[in-house]
C-alpha cells in the first residue's frame, strides 16, 4: 500500500503533497488558500463570489473553471477560504454568543 504522492504545484512549482486537484493541475496548500482568498466578480459569468480558478491567468469562479469541489460554509453560506473553520467561525460570529450557545 502506498501513501499520498508528492506532486508539483501547477501555480507556484513547489514539489510536495497537494491540497487540491483543480483542472489546471495539483495545488499546494499555499496556492489553494491564495486562490480561495480572491473574491470579486467572475469575468466569465458575472457573479460576485470566490474566484479560486484560473482561466488564461485570470481568476474565475469554481463553476467557470470546472472545479467540482465546493467551498461554501454550511452555517452561513460564505464561499471562500474555509480551510481553517475556527477562524472563519470567529470572523462570522458563529462560535458562541454572550450566553455561550453556538450559533
Amino acid at each position: 500500500m502506498t501513501g499520498p504522492r508528492r506532486r508539483t504545484c501547477a501555480r507556484c512549482g513547489r514539489h510536495g503533497y497537494p491540497a487540491a486537484h483543480f483542472p489546471d493541475g495539483y495545488l499546494c496548500r499555499i496556492c489553494l488558500r491564495a486562490g480561495l482568498d480572491i473574491r470579486g466578480t467572475c469575468p466569465d459569468c458575472g457573479t460576485g463570489r470566490a474566484l479560486p480558478g484560473l482561466r488564461d491567468r485570470t481568476p474565475v469562479c469554481t463553476g467557470c473553471a470546472g472545479i467540482s469541489r465546493h467551498f461554501t460554509c454550511l452555517h452561513c453560506g460564505y464561499e471562500g477560504n474555509l480551510l481553517f473553520p475556527v477562524t472563519h467561525d470567529e470572523d462570522v460570529g458563529v462560535i458562541a454568543g454572550e450566553d455561550g450557545v453556538r450559533r
